[in-house]
């Protein structure tokens, strides 16, 4: 079983290799704006091989967890291997996705013409090449928040005017992130066993799309990823005044873990060791520092309501997602939409919150549902919103939370050869509806399923576990069996 496990790491390292110093190299490339499809010339070949890399990724992944070994070689290889496939994907081009150089253009401008790029666009400067890299944001202020701002900042300091250097450091930053929160993850089940710290590790680390989204593609996610693992860690090793940080930073820096910071303060206000005024003024001193840590982070840059206009905006573009095909089958309903979406998810934030009152869930459970809502129903999908799922499951110690989100990254991982082959091929004939009834149903249909299957069914449950392979597979069996059982009983009563 060690070698197995070990055999499908280095398989995976040579297929990023392949990758790497194949079509897909930073050095050869970094001066484009390009994508996979224009890479391989759209080649059918190149669909099938790019297809059947990404399903071997994934195998070999799953080869990987179910073979972690029983000793203390466990953790140094679930940690190494994340270190080596970081190190290397640093130097992949980003294929599908070159939102790292818009961040490279934001920190360039924002150092160089002293534009603020969240209320300017970088359209403003004119004579400098850098700023073409910006591509079709070159016209759009920054949707990100101010840590990241000037974290960008700090990189456009060090690369300058080269484009190439400016994207390695931003990849450099994002395969840092992901290494540290492999660490993190192993770190917070030290009081397990050798395997719990591994898988802990490997959940994460090994993940083919976080490598590949992450740090091939450098999105800012890692870093936001990052904050909040770190937050939750800090809450669990009773640092809740970290904890208030580290969440407010991962806000700042996109704001997608919003949801987190009302899940935090309830949690806090729920913790009956405590009485009740104790209770309330150490709440109200955690949401103070999260306040105080954003006026510091929006003070370099607030112009007023406007500084927040463009992060609102990115909630009309309808792409990818599940409300983006509800409109292109009902064009009528991007009148009414927004209601039902946000009540869906406030009604998942309430049954959260009363499972974390009455202890049948812990508070990264709870996130992990606000998150999976929250990407359910935003506008616009893209695969590197899992990557905080994938790390906030393995805290939730869930072993339905797991594998649902498993699939997840495996269901949205195959639209990638969808829309960078398929796509280019048939857009002449085929419409946008088509494509999405193709592409949302795959996304979606079975982390749906895995997330009903397993309703009511996570409280108490011990996190997946490799230390008896076989017991697992024949544990999950059962449960799904009684599952299928409860639903065809329930079917049968209705009728």
């Amino acid at each position: 079983m060690p070698r197995r496990a070990l055999i499908a790491g280095l398989t995976i390292e040579a297929i990023f290799l392949v990758a790497v110093v194949g079509p897909f190299s930073i050095f050869s490339h970094g001066t484009e704006l390009t994508d996979l499809g224009k890479l391989t010339d759209h080649q059918p070949i190149a669909a099938a091989l790019v297809t059947a890399g990404l399903i071997a990724l994934f195998a070999l992944y799953a080869i990987a967890l179910l073979n972690i070994p029983a000793d203390d070689r466990a953790l140094p290889l679930a940690l190494g291997g994340t270190i080596l496939f970081s190190l290397t994907l640093i130097f992949l081009y980003p294929v599908t996705a070159i939102d790292v150089y818009n961040y490279a253009v934001e920190g360039h401008v924002a150092v160089y013409y002293q534009i603020n790029p969240m209320v300017s666009a970088p359209s403003q400067v004119t004579g400098d090449t850098f700023v073409s890299y910006a591509a079709n944001w070159v016209d759009s202020p920054s949707p990100y928040g101010p840590i990241w701002i000037l974290l960008t900042m700090l990189g456009a300091l060090v690369a300058g005017s080269n484009i190439v250097r400016a994207i390695l450091l931003l990849k450099a930053v994002a395969a840092a992130a992901v290494v540290a929160t492999t660490f993190l993850l192993a770190w917070s089940f030290r009081d397990q066993g050798v395997r719990d710290r591994a898988l802990a590790a490997m959940l994460f680390g090994w993940n083919p799309l976080v490598q590949i989204e992450m740090v091939g593609n450098g999105h800012n996610d890692a870093v936001m990823t990052f904050f909040l693992i770190a937050a939750l860690v800090c809450v669990m090793r009773n640092r809740p005044v970290l904890g208030a940080l580290g969440i407010g930073a991962s806000v700042l820096i996109k704001f997608l873990t919003l949801g987190a910071i009302p899940m935090f303060l309830l949690a806090k206000a729920l913790d009956t060791q405590r009485a009740m005024r104790t209770r309330l003024t150490r709440v109200t001193g955690y949401a103070a520092i999260v306040v105080a840590l954003g006026i510091a982070a929006y003070a370099p840059f607030w112009t007023g309501p406007a500084t927040l206009q463009r992060a609102q905006a990115v909630d009309g573009n309808y792409l990818s997602s599940i409300p983006a095909l509800i409109i292109l089958i009902v064009p009528d309903s991007i009148k009414w939409l927004t209601y039902p979406r946000f009540a869906l998810l406030a009604l998942v934030g309430l049954w959260q919150a009363n499972s974390l009152r009455l202890g049948r869930i812990n508070l990264a459970q709870a996130m992990y549902e606000i998150f999976f809502v929250t990407i359910l129903i935003a506008a616009h999908f893209a695969g590197w919103y899992l990557a905080l799922l994938v790390a906030v499951s393995v805290l939730s110690r869930d072993r339905w939370t797991q594998a649902r989100t498993a699939v997840f990254t495996f269901t949205t991982t195959l639209t990638t050869p969808l829309w960078a082959y398929l796509w280019w091929w048939v857009q002449d004939w085929m419409s946008m509806t088509t494509i999405h009834l193709i592409v949302v149903p795959l996304i979606f249909a079975a982390p749906l399923g895995i997330a009903f299957l397993g309703m009511g069914r996570r409280g108490g449950q011990p996190p997946l576990r490799a230390s008896d392979r076989s017991s697992y597979l024949d544990t999950l069996y059962v449960e799904l069996r009684n599952a299928y059982l409860t639903a065809r009983s329930a079917v049968g009563s209705s009728s």
